[in-house]
């Protein structure tokens, strides 16, 4: 999809689902790679994925999770976070 220029210019910059930046190692395997562009972002028992999911019908979703007061590891908080952007890709 087309927009304003600069926000094209913005969206290139956020990273590739399973190809580069904080999410290089993330996704591949999984119908995100390469139909996600997001950020994320961590803070003590906060983890977040910001960006731009192209849905299998071709549609583009722009979402925010956070997960706030979480205790241990962050990867069962990926794990969740995948699961929905999963779903939604699948559903829309």
């Amino acid at each position: 999809m087309k927009y304003h220029k600069e926000a094209d210019v913005y969206i290139e910059s956020l990273p590739l689902a399973g190809i580069d930046g904080s999410i290089a190692y993330r996704f591949k395997g999984t119908p995100l790679y390469d139909n996600l562009r997001a950020k994320t972002g961590y803070v003590g028992g906060v983890r977040t994925l910001s960006g731009i999911l192209t849905a299998k019908s071709g549609k583009e979703i722009t979402f925010s999770l956070a997960t706030n007061h979480f205790i241990g590891k962050v990867s069962p908080v990926d794990n969740s976070h995948q699961q929905i952007l999963e779903y939604l890709y699948a559903k829309y």
